[in-house]
């Protein structure tokens, strides 16, 4: 395969690449970045700008492309060199197999926080299979990600999703529309509970807080620490200030032996119990381990 340069512009004329070139030349130039899923990237990056699948890039891997097919390929492929994450280029990111609009206004869904829907979904399903009409409140949407999931698993559930930024709930209002839940899934704007007045309303509240320790934070990878948003990452000094501020006010939206279902860090899980033992409002409290044994879900029933 010959060896493939990109000038420090895009050309006037097309190069005749075909898809089997320009994919071994952004694997190249993504490897060289120390990106890991390099040929992955490289895949998502042109199957997007063909506006086909990634199959088809190996049905057709002599097919070349359009002037503007490469100029775009190629800015693209720069977007990435510069460590900007896959989903905030192509512009959306799979979550509970459907996909899920995201932009630098919220975080990235993450694979483990199904787990938090799987979670939630284990104690709503058999009220809602029965045709109850519960009430659950999301706290920090962000992109609406865990409250679309949860509306495509029931029938009758209606999920307040709450988050402080606008901007956030744009994409969320956006996501909602896209997949035709509006009527179950409402937007509130406010920082965290403010929306709600404090009254017993939610069978469950569900919350995937930011919980990363604030010195944690620039060690992490360019994608996460240089464009996602930092207010949806940084839980202060010991990743613990949601869950030190809120569990004591959590049981006041909550009905009588309503769950809290919540995502904790890594090594967070025993401080976090604590605290919820310590407030005294609640009965009963367990965990579940992600894929990788890591104690990632609390679940708290009031009494």
């Amino acid at each position: 395969m010959q060896q493939l340069q990109y000038p420090s512009n895009p050309p006037m004329t097309v190069p005749q690449l075909s898809i089997a070139d320009l994919l071994h030349y952004a694997t190249q130039q993504f490897a060289a970045c120390g990106i890991e899923s390099a040929r992955l990237d490289a895949e998502l990056l042109l199957a997007h700008v063909l506006g086909t699948d990634r199959l088809h890039l190996y049905r057709e891997p002599q097919q070349t492309l359009t002037q503007e097919q490469y100029a775009h390929f190629y800015e693209l492929v720069n977007r990435r060199e510069q460590r900007e994450p896959i989903a905030y280029i192509i512009g959306e990111k799979e979550f509970w197999s459907l996909p899920i609009a995201v932009d630098r206004h919220v975080l990235i869904p993450r694979p483990e926080t199904e787990l938090l829907v799987e979670t939630a979904l284990s104690r709503v399903k058999p009220l809602d299979d029965q045709g109850c009409r519960v009430r659950i409140l999301e706290l920090g949407t962000g992109s609406g990600a865990v409250a679309i999931a949860l509306a495509k698993e029931t029938t009758h559930a209606v999920i307040i999703a709450a988050d402080r930024s606008i901007a956030a709930l744009r994409v969320a209002q956006k996501n909602i529309l896209r997949h035709g839940y509006s009527r179950r899934v409402h937007l509130m704007c406010g920082d965290w509970l403010c929306p709600c007045a404090e009254k017993p309303l939610f069978y469950m509240i569900v919350v995937n807080p930011p919980y990363i320790p604030t010195c944690e934070i620039d060690t992490l990878a360019p994608e996460i620490k240089n464009y996602e948003p930092r207010v949806a990452l940084d839980g202060g000094a010991d990743g613990l200030d949601f869950y030190r501020s809120w569990i004591p006010v959590l049981p006041r939206l909550l009905l009588p032996g309503g769950w809290v279902i919540v995502e904790m860090g890594q090594g967070q899980a025993s401080r976090i119990i604590e605290m919820y033992r310590q407030s005294h409002h609640y009965a009963k409290l367990s965990t579940i381990k992600d894929y990788a044994s890591c104690e990632r879900i609390l679940i708290a029933q009031l009494r």
